[in-house]
């Protein structure tokens, strides 16, 4: 059974499979560096056995913008004040709440969840149903103007669902300089894959011309939430339907930029053995360990709440109080059956 060390470092994991917070409009990869955000293979590896079946999903939400003010759900009969309400708001060309991708008819291919940032989504494809992380291919689609590959000398021209692109080594947000295939599925618009067993120009192509985008499936996660402390930002959102070991997962990032920390809460159908001193939260066991917060839910499912820095360093040194992690484990729903998607919250209300 994982300790709390086992799960901070597959927190760090995930943030080193994260890709990079993309460069700004206009800039290529190559000449502006940028800090990680939690993605360096893309945010979760969702597919990745390590901590989730089509990865830990992991709710990134990025960029998503809350007001100043939250709120708990008023309960029936009741009426409460009027208090501030913590309002969505895409920071980012790229939706946060849907899928805008897919990866379709490749034959024994299974395709995992999705993790999105507000500059682009990330999805893993697995050639051996995620039982390792070895033969697992990368796709990322990029935001207009988020992203622009740096063409290599020697790059081989592609086409790619009728739409221009390249083959070579370049540079790839998350994967440092590799053997890929880029290319534009609409006008400053780029998608890249890369595939860890292969190099081969024909297995590229094939595998990106299975990429489908223009998509908009809706996101849901494993839980909602009534109360977040107010400053927040959702930066961050991952999910993953159920592939793997650990199942049907869901992680959500809150950044709290005046406090230089961040808030990792996931949600999946395993319990970590965390340790701790047990207490009850809404009538719900739970542990404090440090300043990490683990609540039990139906079955056997478990949210966890890990304060940590920006850079997901797993700095538990926060200025988020444990009052404001109880509140919002208080203010936390689980989703009915956490092992079945079908049960989950549609993402965009799934927030204060």
């Amino acid at each position: 059974m994982p300790t709390t060390t086992d799960l901070r470092a597959a927190l760090r994991d995930l943030a080193d499979a994260a890709p990079e917070t993309a460069p700004l409009p206009g800039h290529h990869d190559e000449l502006l560096p940028v800090p990680r955000s939690r993605r360096t293979s893309r945010a979760v590896r969702f597919g990745a056995p390590a901590l989730a079946g089509a990865l830990v999903v992991g709710v990134v939400v990025a960029a998503v913008a809350l007001s100043s003010g939250s709120h708990r759900s008023a309960q029936p009969g009741t009426s409460p004040a009027p208090r501030p309400t913590a309002h969505l708001a895409q920071a980012g060309p790229m939706p946060l709440t849907e899928t805008v991708f897919d990866v379709v008819g490749l034959p024994g291919a299974t395709v995992g969840g999705v993790s999105a940032d507000g500059a682009s989504q990330q999805r893993y494809v697995s050639f051996d149903a995620f039982r390792t992380d070895r033969n697992q291919a990368d796709v990322q689609v990029w935001a207009h103007g988020r992203w622009m590959p740096s063409r290599p000398a020697g790059a081989q021209d592609v086409t790619i669902n009728g739409q221009p692109g390249f083959f070579g080594r370049f540079t790839v947000p998350g994967n440092g300089r590799v053997v890929a295939l880029a290319w534009q599925y609409e006008p400053g618009a780029w998608a890249v894959v890369t595939w860890k067993t292969t190099s081969s120009k024909a297995d590229l192509t094939r595998l990106a011309s299975a990429v489908r985008t223009g998509l908009h499936l809706r996101a849901r996660l494993p839980f909602r939430l009534s109360d977040l402390p107010p400053g927040g930002t959702v930066t961050a959102l991952t999910y993953a339907p159920g592939a793997g070991r650990q199942g049907a997962t869901g992680e959500l990032t809150i950044s709290y930029p005046g406090r230089h920390r961040a808030l990792l809460i996931s949600v999946s159908p395993v319990a970590w053995d965390l340790g701790g001193t047990p207490t009850t939260i809404g009538g719900r066991p739970a542990w404090e360990s440090g300043a990490v917060l683990a609540m039990a839910g139906p079955g056997v499912s478990e949210a966890v709440l890990e304060p940590t820095t920006p850079d997901y360093s797993g700095d538990s040194n926060t200025e988020l109080t444990k009052a404001e992690l109880r509140s919002i484990a208080a203010g936390l729903t689980f989703a009915p059956n956490v092992k079945d998607p079908a049960t989950w919250f549609d993402a965009s209300t799934a927030l204060p």
